[in-house]
């Protein structure tokens, strides 16, 4: 049970801090993922052709994934690693750029989705997988198992020979 409640804050951290990434580009521009998802949102609707861009449309797309996770009784791995996945392209992006630049503010706010994704990935392997297929033996094999542990015959393979009690015959012939 924790171990979904720690999923679920981790995928919503995940969410969280991949819009406080922080973009600067040409001409003085500069603006946060989530003000520029909002732009994206705002014209998806108005002019679709101009938004349709998989740095634009990916990262949207990953955010949507680990928000459904967030509604699911067990957030599943599947949905968040392709969530991290489709984020990360643009996020390792402005990270690898903000390196080469050197630009202290970019980097900043881009690091902390890094981490949390490294703490997702981390906890994510070590929860154990709840599989579909039910891995327990058949009954019979169950069954079968357990009479042969319990016989008599097997019990006396396993009794040295001299300590073997003999068996007692009734003095009435019954």
């Amino acid at each position: 049970m924790q171990s979904n409640i720690k999923s679920k804050i981790l995928n919503a951290l995940l969410i969280i801090t991949s819009l406080l990434a922080y973009l600067r580009w040409g001409g003085g521009n500069e603006a946060f993922l989530f003000q520029m998802e909002g732009e994206i949102l705002g014209k998806l609707f108005s002019n679709p052709k101009g938004v349709l861009h998989p740095f634009t449309i990916l990262p949207l797309i990953g955010q949507i994934l680990l928000l459904i996770t967030l509604f699911q009784k067990t957030p599943g791995k599947k949905l968040t690693y392709i969530g991290i996945a489709c984020i990360s392209l643009l996020l390792m992006f402005i990270f690898v750029i903000s390196l080469i630049s050197l630009d202290l503010k970019i980097l900043l706010f881009s690091t902390p989705f890094l981490l949390v994704t490294i703490l997702t990935i981390t906890h994510h392997k070590r929860t154990p997988t709840k599989y579909l297929i039910n891995l327990r033996p058949p009954y019979h094999i169950l069954h079968t198992s357990y009479f042969i542990l319990h016989t008599s015959y097997f019990k006396s393979l396993h009794e040295p020979l001299a300590i073997r009690p003999k068996k007692k015959r009734c003095p009435h012939g019954a």
